[in-house]
């Protein structure tokens, strides 16, 4: 994960498909500092810097967490069920 800018200066590895991996079900996806609000990755996950750091810090592996990803919508229908905090 060299580059020559800050995209990658702090980040999460996602292990995804990592234990008896699926061939075709990607690999290699990071949580990272995104480039700018306009710009994509190729399956990573990116964000501005300070909320990286903000992840970074408050992240405990020995607590196994889990990366769930869903639109606002999905949100909103699956918080109670999965106790999840409203959103501001």
């Amino acid at each position: 994960m060299l580059r020559q800018d800050e995209q990658y200066r702090w980040g999460v590895v996602v292990d995804h498909n990592a234990n008896s991996p699926v061939s075709g079900g990607g690999s290699c996806i990071f949580l990272h500092i995104w480039k700018d609000a306009n710009t994509g990755t190729a399956g990573c996950t990116a964000m501005e810097r300070q909320n990286l750091e903000r992840i970074v810090k408050w992240l405990d592996p020995a607590k196994n967490p889990y990366l769930i990803q869903m639109t606002e919508s999905q949100y909103d229908s699956s918080r109670k069920s999965y106790k999840l905090p409203k959103l501001k």
